[in-house]
């Protein structure tokens, strides 16, 4: 059991070290992985940073076909990602004829990728039951019937996600 817990250490470090994922002032540089009690959503919207570590910020759920995430960052936002048929490591489309949607929330304004004119994508590079690691970007459309106007750039985000810290 521990070997297995390293290997995935090693692993996840390998892929923050070579991606790089921290996120300062919409710049992408790398930084140390969270460990397995911490989970992190990072990414620049529209410009402005959003982070959201540690287990009181994230709700996630997975199973063997479907998942999803919601973030808060301390601002009271929300980004969210749902998606169905995803099973292994890859990329999934996120716009209204793919896998999933995801999503931006501030106050009464909603914005989402997966309604007309919307778009996006998240690549898995691990994807297990316990641990799920990679990037996604989207450009997320006005909901109707919110105060949303105009749409949300999302990107370099960036998630390491263990579903046993949550």
């Amino acid at each position: 059991m521990r070997l297995n817990s390293l290997i995935a250490t090693v692993a996840a470090c390998a892929v923050f070290v070579l991606n790089g994922c921290g996120i300062t002032n919409g710049e992408v540089e790398p930084f140390t992985p969270p460990d397995e009690e911490t989970n992190i959503v990072q990414a620049v919207i529209d410009g402005v940073a959003f982070t959201a570590i540690g287990k009181s910020t994230l709700e996630v759920g997975h199973s063997s076909d479907s998942f999803s995430f919601t973030a808060r960052d301390s601002n009271g936002a929300r980004l969210f990602v749902n998606l169905t048929g995803v099973g292994k490591p890859g990329t999934y489309s996120l716009s209204p004829d793919g896998n999933g949607a995801a999503g931006y929330t501030l106050g009464t304004a909603s914005w989402e990728s997966a309604i007309a004119g919307g778009s996006g994508t998240i690549t898995f590079s691990t994807l297990t039951l316990i641990r799920a690691i990679g990037t996604f970007s989207l450009s997320a459309a006005p909901v109707p019937g919110t105060t949303a106007t105009g749409a949300k750039v999302v990107t370099t985000g960036v998630f390491d996600i263990s579903f046993g810290a949550q």
